[in-house]
């Protein structure tokens, strides 16, 4: 385990003068609080000396460091350790960065809240926004998960163009800030979690906005197949 104690940038800018602190295991770069720091590590430098003497060691599994008690082998995440979570609650990462453990990047959170701060991979780049072809057609469709084990879904659908691609991104957001989960779930336009536009996008009925140009999408499939064709 390398123990970085010099000035400089961390990974994500944050310098190591100021009030965290890193150090590497197995390559992968930690973040910390100067005082966590403190416990974890004996630096004469820094007072006081005291240091967690019950720790064994900290590894990273899954991507998360995690540290090995000496009592009784247990193994708990470092982030658990440091919100002083309780056996059935969660630690979630603001940025979500498993690696970034400072105090002001943690939070409790039930495990819906857990799933809600998360990267979602689909096809065009937006939150909570996928595009997909049925019979011929080109759609783009916004969904937010209420509940998953009611299946209680949000959705809202529209032919796929660009404009019905942002159309759908602002929607996706009005579902979040419907259900007020606009603290863990990420949003496309944060700038609309703030009034006056908060107000007047719940307000706002998004579907007579959608462009309707089936005929255009399905003409451009013909022609493309003629193209290949020849």
């Amino acid at each position: 385990m390398n123990k970085k104690t010099t000035e400089q940038k961390s990974a994500k800018g944050c310098l190591m003068a100021e009030n965290c602190r890193t150090f590497e295991i197995n390559g992968r770069t930690v973040i910390i609080d100067d005082f966590i720091y403190r416990r974890l590590f004996k630096d004469p430098d820094i007072l006081p000396r005291r240091k967690y003497t019950f720790i064994r060691s900290i590894r990273i599994t899954d991507g998360y460091p995690r540290i090995v008690l000496k009592s009784n082998g247990k193994v708990i995440t470092l982030s658990k350790y440091i919100m002083h979570a309780g056996k059935d609650e969660l630690v979630d990462h603001r940025d979500r960065n498993r690696l970034n453990n400072r105090r002001n990047n943690l939070r409790i959170a039930t495990r819906r809240e857990n799933m809600l701060n998360r990267k979602l991979k689909n096809n065009t780049g937006l939150t909570g926004v996928s595009a997909y072809v049925d019979r011929g057609y080109f759609y783009v469709k916004a969904s937010f998960t209420i509940s998953r084990k009611k299946r209680q879904v949000l959705a809202f659908y529209c032919p796929d163009t660009p404009f019905n691609r942002i159309l759908a991104a602002l929607a996706h957001d009005k579902f979040v800030l419907q259900q007020g989960d606009e603290e863990f779930a990420p949003l496309n336009f944060p700038c609309w979690q703030y009034e006056p536009l908060r107000s007047i996008l719940m307000k706002e009925d998004l579907k007579k906005y959608k462009e309707k140009n089936k005929k255009l999408i399905i003409h451009n499939i013909r022609q493309n197949k003629t193209l290949d064709k020849k």
